[in-house]
């Protein structure tokens, strides 16, 4: 089968030349949703994937769990590799309100301070069926992995199909 890339805002993205009839499977990988910067552009990544799944069509989403004792706010600054001539320092700030963390994996070595910056708004299981059920997509299986292995409220990440509501 042949892969088409399309260039955009996955968000907003328009795949206009899309399979007739729409996409069988459409896959957002571990925590991609998450990093679109807040609960509106994840429901209009939702509804654009659900206009474009066939009939029976199905979104496959794979994301952590948050964890309402870690849910605290505030910061923290984390060594992730100290070595002679390197550290990696990964630094994040909370906001549970919006849901969001902001941090940058820091590297410093001697020829300078590299900054790579990122920002994720995370979202529990409950509500990103929430927002596809809003999107016209339903439920049908929640697993704790890709072995499918049985979803638990312990389960530190999902897999979560949706399929296209019928219309």
């Amino acid at each position: 089968a042949q892969v088409a890339a399309t260039l955009g805002d996955f968000a907003d993205v328009d795949v206009a030349d899309g399979p007739p009839g729409g996409f069988a499977v459409v896959l957002v990988a571990f925590n991609t949703l998450f990093n679109l910067a807040d609960a509106d552009a994840q429901r209009r990544c939702l509804a654009n994937v659900a206009e474009r799944l066939a009939p029976g069509g199905s979104l496959l989403v794979e994301a952590f769990v948050p964890e309402p004792e870690h849910v605290v706010g505030g910061g923290a600054v984390t060594p992730t590799t100290i070595e002679a001539d390197r550290v990696v320092l990964q630094v994040t700030q909370q906001d549970p309100t919006a849901q969001t963390v902001t941090g940058s994996i820091v590297t410093i070595t001697e020829a300078g301070i590299r900054l790579r910056p990122w920002r994720i708004r995370y979202a529990p299981p409950e509500e990103l069926d929430a927002m596809a059920t809003e999107a016209g997509l339903r439920r049908a299986d929640r697993w704790a992995d890709w072995r499918r292995a049985p979803f638990s409220e312990d389960s530190p990440r999902h897999v979560t199909r949706y399929e296209r509501a019928s219309r």
